[in-house]
């Protein structure tokens, strides 16, 4: 499961990513695996999401959300 995947408003903890390259861009967002995050909002079509977790908020698009493997 990504971060695709998920509903508005759930929330799951990032088990890891599945390309290095973006991995280590969200790594250097506040990303990391073991955390908590929640999807505040979808745009239309799923283009853009917009996270939050801990004490960040970040907007990634479709193809860095599809490497966001979720437990």
């Amino acid at each position: 499961m990504n971060i695709k995947d998920i509903i508005e408003g759930e929330q799951r903890i990032v088990s890891h990513f599945t390309d290095e390259r973006i991995g280590g861009k969200m790594l250097s967002m506040g990303l990391k695996p073991g955390c908590i995050v929640e999807v505040v909002r979808k745009t239309n079509r799923s283009r853009t999401f917009y996270l939050k977790s801990n004490s960040h908020r970040l907007a990634i698009r479709e193809n860095e959300a599809a490497i966001i493997e979720l437990k």
